[in-house]
């Protein structure tokens, strides 16, 4: 998945920073979403709901915006 461009400055971030703000492109989450979606099959009945409710709510965000920003917060 890395590297990616940083949607907040344009540059390369060669893995997700824990200690602070991720600023991640549409497209990189549509990327994201289907990896989940390829591993689905190998996980638990709990796993699956609680990434398809992640996968629903990144998909209705991604209607309104074209960047989602994750905090790392350690």
């Amino acid at each position: 998945m890395y590297p990616i461009i940083d949607a907040s400055d344009n540059t390369e971030r060669d893995r997700f920073d824990v200690c602070f703000d991720n600023w991640i492109k549409k497209d990189y989450w549509v990327k994201i979403i289907h990896n989940i979606e390829v591993d689905l099959i190998n996980l638990s009945k709990v796993e699956q709901e609680f990434l398809n409710t992640f996968i629903a709510w990144i998909t209705d965000a991604l209607q309104h915006t074209s960047v989602i920003v994750v905090e790392g917060n350690l």
